[in-house]
């Protein structure tokens, strides 16, 4: 492609402050090739993908030889000089549009004990990217619409002031307000504004978040603040370069370190998984009658408290794993007890070296090294038994959930990454259980907790 002979492209508008990010010029004895593709070649760490290479484009963000292009499939022809072209951090951040007077009060629920409920804890925290604590309850994501229907309340409301019934107009009112008041942010819409702003080159236009959480899981979420940081750290997880660890409570006596392999929705799935506490249920303390006669013995039933280490990211992967092996999570409406009995009706199978144990000495979080299964232990061979159709630990879940109002017990804890998308070197982030997690144990304890 020729240098241009016009002149040179006017700056950018104010509050778009750019530089050169960085520059590189093709090989003149090169053969052809498109403008996404030649990303692709001079900075691979960047553009790791044809799609990360297009949306760059896209974007607007390069020149060739200093004209903006916006044609991913433009040939060029070699030796032509290609620049991207970034915002300068703080100062993109400043210039976003601040939120009108009150519109981030109408987010927060009424009530003091409600005033720090969507707040997102920082576990972590640089110019590059951060590691924030989601609470439960909260989605990650903004839910498809809920602009569009938010805007419809809005108007209702404003209809409905000016209608001619004034009791009317105050009922739709209050019926807004109370909707309002309902909605719950998401880690999207809350990360601006509980976030530190960046002066590295690059800057998004507000952090983002590079994975998610289920809605009632709570824990670390790992986000970018830059274009490279968003690219690395999304490609990190995508490749499995990323350690995640989970602490759930479980029903049952769940023993030892072992290995699932059961397919979901038929892809290969791995879940490794560490007891570490044991507690025994107290039915009479609870108010529960006991399943069986009194004079005949009581089984116990358990809580574990238990590591989760997925080696695979399936859609609800854990909580579908350890309701598999008969070990639903506590607070769990969705795979508990019957979810096992329903995947063998549909006709998939659970073949018995699916799950296998680990040694005690075999490396945490990595697999490998499994045994033929587990043993059978007296304990699992009580718990098969409790499992079973009318079964005292499904009735008695049941019943504990409903009066503990039992949320769902799962927290990511911990996160390990490979290497840092800026200093390269490995970024470990790692918070405590939550505190309910001991309430929730204290409440159901016979006597004391044993661990493992």
């Amino acid at each position: 492609m020729a240098a241009p002979t016009g002149s040179p492209p006017p700056p950018p508008p104010p509050g778009k402050l750019t530089s050169v990010a960085w520059e590189a010029r093709l090989p003149p004895a090169g053969p052809p090739c498109r403008l996404d593709e030649a990303l692709q070649l001079l900075q691979p760490d960047r553009y790791p993908s044809i799609t990360s290479a297009k949306r760059a484009v896209r974007r607007r963000e390069l020149r060739v030889d200093g004209v903006q292009s916006t044609a991913p499939s433009i040939m060029l022809q070699g030796g032509e000089l290609l620049q991207c072209m970034q915002r300068q951090g703080a100062a993109a951040l400043q210039q976003c549009p601040q939120p009108a007077a009150g519109a981030a009060e109408a987010w927060m629920p009424s009530g003091a004990a409600a005033a720090g409920r969507y707040r997102l804890g920082v576990a972590y925290e640089d110019s590059h990217l951060a590691c924030v604590v989601k609470p439960p309850g909260i989605p990650t994501d903004t839910p498809p619409h809920r602009g569009a229907a938010r805007g419809a309340n809005n108007a209702t409301g404003s209809a409905a002031t000016g209608a001619s019934q004034p009791g009317a107009g105050a009922a739709s009112g209050a019926s807004s307000s109370s909707a309002a008041a309902q909605a719950v942010p998401s880690v999207y819409e809350l990360l601006a504004a509980q976030l530190q702003p960046t002066g590295e080159l690059g800057a998004l236009r507000r952090p983002r978040h590079v994975h998610r959480l289920d809605e009632p899981t709570g824990g670390l979420v790992v986000v970018a603040k830059t274009r490279l940081a968003q690219t690395q750290l999304s490609a990190a997880f995508m490749q499995r370069r990323v350690t995640k660890r989970y602490r759930a409570l479980v029903w049952g006596r769940l023993e030892g370190r072992g290995l699932v392999r059961y397919c979901l929705d038929g892809k290969r799935c791995e879940t490794e998984y560490a007891a570490a506490q044991h507690t025994r249920v107290d039915l009479a303390a609870l108010g529960l009658r006991p399943a069986a006669p009194l004079a005949a013995p009581q089984p116990a039933i358990w809580v574990t408290t238990v590591d989760l280490w997925p080696h695979t990211g399936r859609k609800h992967q854990l909580r579908r794993h350890m309701a598999l092996l008969g070990h639903p999570l506590l607070g769990e409406t969705r795979y508990s007890f019957g979810y096992a009995t329903q995947r063998l009706g549909s006709g998939q199978a659970m073949p018995p070296e699916d799950h296998a144990w680990l040694p005690a000495d075999a490396a945490t979080g990595g697999g490998g090294g499994c045994a033929a299964a587990p043993p059978a232990t007296a304990a699992a061979q009580e718990h098969a038994v409790l499992c079973q159709p009318g079964g005292a630990l499904p009735a008695a879940a049941a019943d504990v959930t409903r009066r503990l109002a039992l949320p769902l017990c799962l927290w990511a804890v911990e996160l390990q990454l490979e290497a840092h998308p800026a200093t390269g070197q490995p970024l470990h982030c790692c918070i405590p259980e939550p505190p309910s997690y001991g309430a929730i144990r204290a409440a159901v304890a016979a006597s004391s907790c044993e661990p493992q």
